[in-house]
């Protein structure tokens, strides 16, 4: 039943160009450009280097553990 179901985009093209919002070729121009900047970033992704600060570990720097904020104390 899911497999033969046509995709959202597939539905939200169809009611566009139906209510006059846009062209086939509008849509087709819209398709091309999209998959080109993807492909323009995916070809670029290959040589990207991240840096120290975009990792999580940067942003919580100066945070106490939990072992820190509450030691574990002899009950008896």
């Amino acid at each position: 039943v899911i497999r033969n179901h046509p995709r959202a985009m597939d539905i939200y093209e169809k009611q566009l160009i139906e209510f006059g919002q846009l062209t086939k070729e509008d849509v087709s121009a819209i398709h091309q450009k999209v998959n080109s900047i993807l492909n323009e970033e995916f070809i670029s992704s290959k040589d990207y280097v991240p840096k120290r600060r975009d990792w999580l570990s940067a942003y919580w720097s100066g945070f106490k553990s939990p072992e820190q904020l509450s030691r574990i104390r002899n009950t008896g």
